[in-house]
C-alpha cells in the first residue's frame, strides 16, 4: 500500500498517462470544488477506477488491498487497539466531528502510524 491516500494530483497524473482507459475525474466533493486542491485525497472513485490506479501505480502488487489488509496497515500492525495510536480519539489525531476540516483532511495532515503510513484517520468525511 502507498504511504498516503492517493492525492488529486497523483490521480490526475494517472489519468493523463493512461488516456486509453478513457477514465474521467469523478464529481468533485463540496470541500474541493473543481478538484482545485491537489493535496487533498481523491474521493468518489469507483472500485474499477481504484483498481486501475493500483495497477498503474504498482500498489499492493497492482491490486486493491483486502479489507483485512487495509485494516492491518492502517493500524501499523498493532493489534488490540481501537486506533493506530491507542484507544482514545481527539481532533488532533483524526478527522471527525470537531475537526477543522469540512470533508477529508489534506494528505499528510496527521502523524504517521508505526509503519509510516499517513493520514488514514483523515479520510473521515471523505464523501
Amino acid at each position: 500500500m502507498g504511504e498516503t491516500p492517493v492525492t488529486v494530483a497523483a490521480y490526475k497524473r494517472f489519468l493523463k498517462e493512461r488516456p486509453e482507459l478513457d477514465l474521467q475525474l469523478p464529481e468533485p466533493p463540496t470541500f474541493n470544488p473543481g478538484w482545485s486542491k491537489e493535496h487533498q485525497p481523491i474521493v468518489r472513485v469507483t472500485w474499477d477506477q481504484a483498481q486501475a490506479y493500483c495497477a498503474w501505480a504498482g500498489e499492493t502488487g497492482g491490486r486493491l488491498p483486502t479489507e483485512a489488509q487495509w485494516e492491518y496497515a492502517a493500524r501499523g500492525g498493532k493489534d488490540g487497539l481501537r486506533y493506530p495510536w491507542g484507544n482514545e480519539i481527539t481532533p488532533g489525531n483524526a478527522n471527525y466531528e470537531g475537526s477543522p476540516w469540512k470533508g477529508a483532511s489534506p494528505v499528510r495532515t496527521y502523524l504517521p502510524n508505526a509503519w509510516g503510513s499517513m493520514t488514514w484517520p483523515g479520510m473521515s468525511g471523505s464523501g
